[in-house]
């Protein structure tokens, strides 16, 4: 589900041990969360400005940054599992309509 994100020009390769330069704590741009998200940046920062979603950002400076590990929590949160199919509504019981 999840692309493989281009690497940031002067950023740390990720320490496989799971050290503070690990993939999940790796600061992404609002571009490449958005690209993430399936999103346009312009969305992010409503969603920001209007709080609409709890979707955790960090400013750095002037600019916002968005942490990869809080994406994937953010997107888990909004996961939709249907329910299982009411067998009183599978037809059985429907009304005969004429």
């Amino acid at each position: 589900m999840l692309t493989e994100l281009p690497v940031v020009v002067g950023s740390k390769p990720a320490e496989p041990s799971g050290g503070p330069a690990s993939s999940l704590s790796r600061l992404l741009t609002e571009g490449e969360a958005a690209e993430l998200l399936g999103v346009t940046p312009q969305t992010l920062c409503v969603w920001r400005c209007t709080r609409r979603y709890s979707l955790a950002w960090v400013k750095v400076g002037r600019l916002i940054r968005y942490r990869l590990k809080d994406l994937e929590k953010f997107i888990e949160s909004r996961r939709v599992q249907p329910h299982a199919v009411d067998s009183r509504r599978r037809g059985g019981d429907a009304l005969e309509v004429r």
